[in-house]
């Protein structure tokens, strides 16, 4: 008995995995490729090959193999996105307003569209593009990190190699009351995998400019962040204030503060 419907947006090399990986898992894949004749060119490799094989090297030791296809492979949505209960949007952040385009007229009540990685904004596109739908409850749109998968296409639409299968992941929704019912789903469709719900999507918009100023805050850094160059040991940073949209950081140190652009 199927788990449910899963829908992997594009036809590069997460989306190679992860149709045998969810078929594995006990999903039904749909596949919607709307990018020129990909969705054509997907199909053609996996009829040939009985499915997309991967050679899972995530284990030196123990590398294996395992083979899936989806259902259904489609240049539309309409095909493809209706009754998919996960959406899986693992695509470059230019993508994502397309493919959320696309996808809108055809989402299940109930749906959860997922975007791998989280970073880029992606939160402010979902507002823009599926506002209403996530005002109404119909939709949940959920960001991930890191990027799960560390892989590349062999042969396209026949193999892919796996090198890396994340171990565990943080995830941020809008809303954000939806992200522990976003992360436990998602574990279940990443093997059990622990996935932890951070809350405020700022969480996983600033992960890496974060890391970036706190480096450059314990190693004195006058440059990036001034007024914290002089906390030698004190290495606690709290932000106040962090929005992407607007490009603006606001960081504090003890009594001091620091504006910084983004």
């Amino acid at each position: 008995m199927s788990k449910g419907t899963v829908c992997i947006c594009g036809a590069g090399n997460a989306a190679h995995v992860f149709i045998p990986y969810f078929t594995n898992q006990g999903y039904e894949v749909t596949v919607f490729a709307d990018f020129q004749d990909e969705a054509e060119r997907l199909q053609k490799g996996i009829d040939e090959n009985d499915g997309i094989l991967v050679l899972d090297r995530c284990h030196p030791k123990d590398i294996k193999e395992y083979r899936g296809k989806p259902t259904v492979v489609s240049k539309s949505a309409a095909d493809s996105v209706p009754q998919s209960d996960y959406i899986i949007v693992a695509l470059p952040s230019f993508a994502i307003k397309n493919v959320l385009t696309g996808i809108k007229p055809h989402l299940k009540d109930g749906a959860i569209v997922y975007i791998m990685p989280g970073q880029g904004g992606p939160d402010y596109v979902a507002r823009e593009v599926l506002g209403e739908e996530i005002a109404a409850g119909k939709v949940t749109m959920a960001g991930i990190i890191p990027m799960p998968l560390n892989c590349r296409i062999a042969e396209w639409g026949k193999k892919v190699e796996l090198a890396a299968l994340k171990a565990t992941y943080d995830l941020a929704s809008v809303p954000a009351k939806n992200a522990t019912a976003a992360a436990e789903a998602l574990s279940g469709l990443l093997g059990g995998r622990p996935v932890n719900a951070i809350g405020n999507y700022v969480g996983i918009a600033c992960t890496v400019v974060i890391q970036i100023f706190i480096q450059a805050a314990c190693m004195g850094c006058s440059v990036l962040i001034p007024s914290l160059a002089n906390t030698k040991k004190e290495l606690f940073i709290q932000i106040i204030l962090c929005s992407t949209r607007h490009g603006t950081m606001v960081l504090q140190s003890g009594a001091k503060r620091s504006v910084m652009n983004v």
